[in-house]
């Protein structure tokens, strides 16, 4: 989860993102870095869902390409992690 407005963190997130098969990314429009603090119901229940679909194993590992992205490679799947 990142806000819009956490400029030095929107980049880091799109990384983790695209690095981590796991990893999902929640936008917070209008928002900086203490999501929080700022939307606190709207992130209580973002991650009560998430909890609830990995408690339910219904949090899927996605597909990524194994090309390189803005400079940085991806590696392979043991120096990724899940």
């Amino acid at each position: 989860m990142v806000g819009d407005e956490d400029e030095p963190c929107l980049d880091v997130n799109l990384f983790l993102k695209r690095a981590i098969r796991s990893a999902g990314l929640t936008l917070y429009e209008r928002c900086g870095h203490l999501l929080n603090l700022e939307e606190p119901a709207r992130f209580n229940a973002s991650i009560a869902a998430f909890l609830h679909a990995v408690e339910n194993g219904a949090w899927p590992l996605r597909d990524r390409p194994d090309q390189a992205f803005g400079g940085i490679g991806l590696g392979t799947d043991d120096e990724v992690a899940d």
